[in-house]
């Protein structure tokens, strides 16, 4: 029942929209889950997951073996991934990154996996760009959850990516980073 909400629901349709920037032919998500994402465009790619928890991988190989979708599921640790150097043409993670203890150990090893002009799409929860009062407000609501906060357009310039901020909805607070290690 939760799977058919996310796909159907206002989540499901965030997440498709990372797919358009997806680019292969090598691809990396990093915390799957479930794979829900995995599942709409792994097939057309060299497409590899990285999650930390065995029972995402299980999910994942599970869903992915239902639709005879084939892609190399590892379980790792996203601050210490197991990859060589430049292994990615694209890197996906969507809606885990506050969840890493350390965001600039993490946000390196994206860079890091990538090649030069290799691209991070990446979607978070962060303040507005435009610093509307509304999105603003919303803010308060993962600081009232005690949810971690990270502050991704001066964590993604130091690790060294150029990147876009695409507005993906709740007042400005949802957003979708399209970043580029710079070749």
């Amino acid at each position: 029942m939760y799977e058919a909400a996310i796909a159907m629901g206002p989540i499901g349709r965030r997440l498709r929209k990372a797919i358009p920037y997806i680019r292969g032919p090598r691809v990396l998500e990093v915390s799957f889950g479930t794979g829900y994402l995995m599942e709409k465009y792994a097939a057309g790619f060299e497409t590899t997951g990285l999650d930390h928890h065995p029972d995402m991988l299980t999910a994942t190989r599970r869903r992915l073996d239902a639709k005879g979708i084939k892609a190399n599921l590892v379980q790792g640790d996203a601050q210490a991934m197991p990859f060589a150097d430049c292994s990615f043409d694209t890197l996906v993670n969507t809606d885990a990154f506050t969840l890493y203890p350390d965001s600039k150990k993490a946000m390196s090893e994206f860079y890091r996996v990538l090649v030069p002009g290799g691209q991070l799409v990446l979607q978070e929860y962060d303040y507005p760009a435009n610093g509307n009062w509304l999105g603003t407000q919303m803010m308060r609501l993962p600081k009232w959850l005690k949810m971690p906060y990270v502050a991704f357009p001066p964590l993604l310039r130091e690790a060294g990516f150029e990147f876009e901020d695409h507005n993906m909805g709740m007042a400005g607070m949802l957003h979708l980073w399209i970043a580029t290690r710079p070749k």
